[in-house]
């Protein structure tokens, strides 16, 4: 019951961590296109993760109370590796559509949100279908596959974080939150693995609530960087990014068209003193 109640709670701080992602991606003026895009990834991305685990808790939630036997009970261990594996398919994705804004800077049009949001959707259903083809859920087996499809997301975040902190093009904040996320996953793979090589004994069963304790921690860690980033973005305070620049409010004025055009301050030309030769 312990562990149930642990995934649940995590699985809703992911699901919240997105939606407050997706308010900090609302404002337009005061962060930059590369930043505002970032969050609004990470909005979309951990909105899927978090509704995925949310769907299957409902599940989890009702095979426990059915009790081990009835169909109920069955049927979730059918398809509880394929819930697993397609959110560890779906990470990996989503740090690959990171790493491309990360990478490129910019804040993409609608045909790169189009396919980012659908290599997404492809991740998760060729995730599901491994989990299909493993079978029912059997400690040993599944535990040694998503330890290895988890090191596979592991590795893809840790590229993203290298890549942010070279080009810079990520919020300091939403940095923070990655690298947060990326650590809870660290800490998982061991974890993973230990259970698929003690299933066969006793000594493994303090592990589940462990890691899910772990998961829940993290998830408080991450929704707080978040909370506060959008606080700090409703006051309009200024904020450091990683590398010594600063992230602040543009100012605007009305361009002669009509339009908008970013404020600037009027330029002072320096005074040029030419010295007389004396004949």
């Amino acid at each position: 019951m312990l562990t149930l109640t642990l995934q649940c709670i995590g699985a809703l701080l992911v699901a919240a961590f997105g939606g407050v992602s997706l308010g900090v991606s609302r404002y337009r003026v005061v962060l930059t296109p590369d930043r505002r895009a970032g969050w609004l990834l990470a909005g979309i991305g951990f909105s899927l993760l978090g509704a995925s685990w949310v769907v299957q808790n409902v599940g989890a939630v009702a095979a426990f109370f059915s009790g081990a036997g009835t169909p109920t009970y069955e049927t979730y261990l059918r398809w509880a590796p394929a819930m697993n594996h397609s959110r560890l398919v779906l990470g990996t994705a989503f740090a690959g559509a990171m790493a491309c804004v990360a990478w490129s800077g910019r804040f993409p049009g609608r045909r790169g949100w189009s396919w980012m949001v659908a290599a997404m959707v492809a991740a998760m259903l060729a995730g599901g279908a491994l989990g299909l083809l493993e079978g029912s859920y059997d400690s040993r087996v599944h535990t040694a596959n998503a330890a290895v499809l988890l090191t596979v997301e592991l590795i893809a975040f840790s590229v993203v974080l290298l890549i942010a902190a070279a080009r810079g093009t990520l919020d300091v904040f939403l940095f923070a939150a990655l690298m947060l996320y990326t650590a809870s996953m660290a800490l998982s793979v061991p974890q993973l693995s230990a259970m698929s090589l003690f299933a066969a004994t006793g000594g493994q069963r303090a592990l589940p609530w462990l890691m899910q304790l772990q998961s829940v921690v993290f998830g408080v860690l991450m929704l707080g960087v978040a909370i506060l980033r959008l606080e700090l973005l409703r006051r309009g305070a200024p904020v450091r990014e990683v590398f010594g620049r600063a992230s602040t409010p543009r100012l605007r004025f009305l361009a002669p068209d009509g339009g908008s055009a970013p404020a600037r301050a009027p330029r002072s030309r320096p005074r040029r003193h030419r010295s007389r030769r004396s004949r």
